[in-house]
């Protein structure tokens, strides 16, 4: 069976990989843009995320690079995908950056992002996959308020966690649920938001799966973790977002 919503709320995706230490040289990272320059024609520095460790039974512990170092965005010319690079880590994004970029699905997605990974593998580093020690998937939701008939935050007309009479100023709203199957944890967060151009309400609710299986072949970790995220999300929302979201089953 199939999980379809025709009016889609989601504004990005994510894949991540990270290794148990540095094994991406600024030469490699600069490599794989010449890589992929034809389509992804800008690159940009910013700084390096924290190395994440989770577990099922205990707290997320970070680590810091200790040497100086950046994260590589490396851009497409449609700005609506991104590789991200640095000593630890590698990601891709999936972005909307039009209302007429449909979100392409999770299949799609993740045959970009498997291809990516492939050719690291191949041109950049053989050792890649025995280093890993975390995988990451993450959904963004944007969703605007006045598609519900709402003029303030009340989160209780889309998600069921919330009663539906009460209304908020503004709301920042976490939580999180182990999963052994995926040796992690899910985190799903729901915040009030404003849009920067024409400054229309919205929420925005991320759901993230991290962590790591050693029995899982890569892409059954990231399957696990997709249908986790997805049975999150249809048990939380209310009748109400499944219909103004036009969900199906196919």
């Amino acid at each position: 069976m199939s999980i379809v919503f025709d009016k889609s709320p989601v504004n990005e995706v994510i894949f991540g990989i990270q290794f148990s230490g540095p094994i991406f040289s600024v030469t490699d990272m600069i490599e794989l843009f010449n890589i992929y320059k034809n389509d992804y024609t800008d690159i940009t520095e910013h700084s390096p995320l924290p190395a994440i460790i989770e577990s099922v039974t205990n707290q997320p512990t970070q680590q810091i690079l200790n040497s100086f170092c950046s994260r590589k965005h490396i851009i497409h010319k449609n700005k609506d995908k991104l590789i991200q690079i640095q000593p630890d880590k590698i990601f891709f994004n999936w972005r909307k950056e039009k209302d007429h970029n449909e979100y392409p699905h999770f299949d799609k997605i993740f045959e970009i992002f498997t291809h990516i990974i492939k050719t690291i593998h191949k041109r950049l580093k053989n050792e890649l996959y025995d280093k890993i020690n975390q995988y990451e998937m993450t959904y963004i939701d944007h969703i605007i308020i006045k598609d519900f008939s709402l003029t303030n935050y009340k989160p209780g007309t889309i998600f069921k966690l919330i009663k539906d009479e009460i209304e908020f100023k503004d709301i920042d709203f976490n939580f999180s649920i182990p999963y052994q199957k995926i040796g992690g944890v899910l985190n799903s967060s729901l915040k009030s938001a404003v849009k920067s151009d024409d400054k229309e309400k919205l929420f925005v609710f991320e759901n993230t799966c991290r962590g790591y299986e050693p029995s899982l072949e890569m892409n059954e970790w990231f399957n696990s973790a997709h249908d986790i995220l997805i049975n999150n999300f249809l048990n939380i929302i209310t009748k109400q977002a499944k219909k103004v979201w036009c969900y199906r089953e196919e």
